[in-house]
């Protein structure tokens, strides 16, 4: 027979208190195991004897623990001898049976509040002392900061509602030190950056417990929550609307808090997702009530709702459980399809100390609003090589875009997209030579400086190509690596002495050395050399070129080439750990660079394989599938599945983090595969700039340019005009003109009210200047025949809309009933202002 013992591990605390201690009172613990209440019943001790007193506290607390004792307040929490207040005490619980642990009162507070000098700042003031909560029927201390500048201005501001508003703004109130929310965000206005209003509301005192959780715990309380997140969402919220200047909305509203705070703070934003779309928990208390992980299962993200989760790896007693229910949490979040920012911080504990410091990247990322070109934006992809030249020797260059932005700003794009500028030995750019320097044939950096100030003087963001998973086989440190074995510069790439098999697509990916008996990694063709990120010097130095073009250069963000292959672990070639774990230490640089700048990733494949790149990686990626789903339903003339992939990724992120488009330098240009059918084209404009996202669209697809494999003739130069050069050039150019370059140009089009170019230029203006069209919500609708599409864009504020009905068909057809689930589509709510009607074939 085995016997297997369990030993019960409990800790008795013995405590004397002093002779002046009333005969009546009661005597409390309060620590790091229940919350730092100063009156839980549970934790009142037995008196053993006149003067002494114990309590033996449940198995479960183990570990270190810190704790002080009160009689029943913290205006009546022990002191020393002298009346200042002293230390938590500290004990360690034995890994192995009981512990006793023995202390001695000198001395109680007196009941009068603490002599703390104030702190809060200027920008904060007290709503009311006394703010009723009808759905408590208490009255609570209501507290407001009002950002830098609001007596002076008219402009309205987000809000952020925090609990325990005694330590939110001013030490003087506070248990144990303040957040410095109102001295961090007015650091934060120093800086530009934009500030909230922010209200913080009193906790309850012993009903803390009660107040911050929906939910009955059977040992600490509770029940309460569901009524105090009522008053937040329906007393609160539109009290403070009324009365100050804010952003009412969703989108503009945010709720926080820590430990119990935050588990409120998420349960209202689940509870009430119409009013809070901005969440930060920070330390939650997850486990007081396991049911906030059905509910979050349950939920049904609003799009553009944010939640930021940050945990330190020293919480409490238990550390293991906070860090198991942050990341438990996490999952059933992202799973739900919400938007999550989460941070696992090593040193954290559950501390004021620790939320004061996590508190402004937490706020930077939930009120940091995206740079204001994605709103209803649109970017064009441009080959500088063949856009425009100012030269005549046959290669568009800077000064060629200069003279043409004129031109991108008509279209209506607020962002332009080129493809590689650096130094390079090879026509299309992506095997970069010098990092730091502009390709000689494009122009000099100063040349690129002068093309940033004018693109900015229109409104126009530049994001550039950045290569990084490969340099070119004629960079100075693959030249070092690859003649001299001990150059420091080997370790930047890989190297074997035999080929170690075939790259991700199974074609060969290790290189024949032309120098020695060896192989190098070049997944892509031996002119382009992987470089090795496991190789410190290699992540430092993209970071430093990163930091050249967002600073020096002054660029706003950055297209970034074949991402998925930046990391290679044992056998997995794409997408591995260390890929995601690169991007996300490049996406913190690039922020702490430039706080707004703009990251779109190139990873193939369907959203499955995308999303695990988000959320905390790159801003956006662009939608592969997307484009495969817009292209065959305009091909097809059937739009079964053609919004599917739009709901999912609306559903999951912000529209300005995903990028639909038709076709780019890598593919068919799209009016090739439409059958060169300009009713097609037209069909697949209208849809992918009606539809959300941020769309992109390559250089002369506006006209209907053609092109197909090989690349260099996806990349032919834009026809401008039928005369000589096609208005590219005045000499030779670099690449002969597509066979109907006199016929397909911009000159023929550009005064064609019913031109494909027009109907690009309505489109962009149109999605820029129509909210809802910018950031609407997607509604699909039901047409009663199959080559018809249709679907609503819904604006924010419940009121505006537009309607899209689209014919894929080859006829047209007419009297085709639409209809709306949940009747969002009624005639009653239906009145039309403005119609942009088709032309030929496909019409609705």
């Amino acid at each position: 027979m085995t016997m297997i013992l369990f030993t019960l591990l409990q800790v008795t605390l013995h405590v004397t208190a002093p002779t002046n201690t009333p005969a009546a009172a009661s005597i409390f613990v309060a620590g790091s195991f229940n919350q730092w209440n100063p009156a839980a019943p549970e934790y009142r001790l037995t008196a053993e004897s006149p003067g002494h007193y114990a309590i033996t506290l449940s198995d479960s607390v183990r570990g270190v623990i810190n704790f002080k004792f009160t009689l029943g307040s913290w205006d009546l929490v022990e002191v020393d001898s002298g009346g200042a207040d002293v230390a938590n005490r500290t004990f360690t619980v034995p890994a192995n049976g009981a512990a006793s642990y023995e202390g001695t009162v000198p001395r109680w507070r007196d009941g009068t509040p603490r002599p703390r000098p104030a702190s809060a700042t200027a920008s904060v003031s007290i709503v009311n002392d006394s703010f009723a909560i009808p759905q408590l029927g208490r009255t609570r201390r209501v507290w407001i900061y009002l950002p830098p500048g609001y007596a002076t201005s008219a402009r309205r501001y987000p809000v952020l509602y925090m609990h325990d508003g005694q330590n939110v703004f001013d030490a003087r109130t506070s248990f144990a030190g303040e957040w410095g929310v109102d001295e961090t965000l007015d650091s934060l206005n120093a800086l530009g950056v934009d500030n909230a209003i922010v209200v913080a509301v009193d906790h309850g005192g012993q009903r803390r417990f009660d107040e911050y959780s929906p939910w009955v715990n059977q040992k600490y309380g509770g029940g309460q929550g569901d009524a105090y997140a009522r008053f937040l969402a329906q007393t609160l919220k539109p009290y403070v609307d009324r009365h100050y200047r804010t952003l009412p909305d969703r989108l503009h509203t945010g709720v926080a808090g820590s430990s119990m705070g935050g588990l409120i703070s998420l349960y209202a934003a689940l509870k009430y997702p119409d009013v809070f779309g901005r969440v930060g928990v920070f330390s939650p208390a997850f486990w007081v009530a396991p049911e906030i992980y059905a509910l979050a299962r349950r939920a049904h993200p609003r799009p553009g709702t944010r939640i930021y989760i940050v945990t330190g790896g020293q919480e409490g007693d238990t550390p293991e459980v906070y860090a198991h229910d942050h990341q438990r949490m996490v999952d059933t979040l992202e799973a739900a399809g919400f938007t999550v920012q989460a941070a696992l911080r090593p040193d954290g504990k559950h501390a004021e100390w620790f939320w004061r410091r996590e508190f402004p990247a937490a706020y930077e990322w939930l009120f940091q609003e995206p740079p204001a070109w994605t709103r209803g934006g649109v970017c064009y992809e441009i080959f500088v090589r063949s856009f425009y030249d100012s030269n005549g020797d046959g290669i568009g260059d800077l000064n060629g875009l200069i003279q043409k932005l004129d031109y991108v700003k008509g279209l209506g794009a607020t962002c332009i997209w080129l493809m590689p500028i650096a130094a390079s030995p090879s026509y299309h750019g992506y095997d970069v030579s010098d990092y730091y320097r502009v390709e000689p044939a494009y122009g000099t950096n100063d040349d690129f400086k002068r093309l940033m100030v004018e693109a900015h003087r229109r409104g126009i963001a530049v994001l550039v190509d950045m290569v990084l998973n490969h340099a070119s086989s004629e960079h100075p440190s693959f030249q070092a690596a690859l003649r001299d074995t001990a150059s420091p510069y080997r370790s930047w790439y890989r190297w074997s002495p035999t080929a170690l098999g075939k790259g991700p697509w199974g074609t060969d990916a290790w290189r024949k050395s032309p120098v020695r008996d060896e192989y190098y990694y070049g997944v892509f063709w031996s002119g382009m050399p992987d470089l090795n990120y496991e190789t410190q010097a290699v992540r430092d130095e993209a970071k430093k070129i990163a930091t050249f073009w967002l600073r020096d250069m002054d660029v706003d963000g950055f297209r970034l080439d074949a991402i998925p292959y930046l990391l290679e672990e044992g056998t997995c070639l794409q997408g591995c750990p260390g890929t995601h774990a690169y991007l996300r230490e490049y996406a913190a640089h690039l922020r702490s660079v430039k706080p707004d700048a703009y990251t779109v990733g190139e990873a193939w494949g369907n959203i499955d394989m995308v999303m695990p790149y988000y959320p905390d990686q790159l801003t956006s990626y662009f939608g592969f599938e997307l484009a495969d789903s817009l292209i065959s339903a305009v091909r097809t003339g059937s739009g079964a599945g053609l919004l599917s992939g739009f709901l999912r990724l609306q559903d999951t992120l912000p529209p300005y983090r995903w990028s639909p488009f038709l076709s780019n330098h890598d593919g068919t240009r799209s009016f090739n595969l439409l059958g060169k059918d300009m009713a097609r084209a037209k069909l697949a404009a209208t849809l992918l700039l009606t539809l959300p996202g941020l769309p992109f669209v390559y250089y002369g697809e506006e006209i209907g340019m053609t092109g197909n494999k090989p690349d260099p003739r996806l990349r032919t130069p834009m026809q401008w005009s039928a005369r000589p050069g096609l208005g590219f050039t005045s000499g030779t150019a670099w690449s002969s003109a597509q066979p109907d370059s006199l016929t397909t140009t911009v000159a023929a089009q550009d005064t064609n009210p019913r031109s494909l170019l027009n109907l690009h230029r309505r489109l962009i203006h149109l999605r820029r200047s129509n909210d809802a069209l910018a950031v609407g919500t997607l509604v699909p609708l039901t047409a009663g025949n199959g080559q018809v599409v249709a679907y609503l864009r819904r604006g924010e504020d419940g009121k505006h809309a537009v309607l899209v009905v689209a014919n894929l068909g080859a006829t047209a057809v007419s009297r085709i009933p639409v209809t709306s689930r949940d009747s969002v589509l009624t005639e009653e709510s239906t009145a039309m202002s403005h119609c942009l009607a088709g032309s030929g074939r496909a019409r609705a």
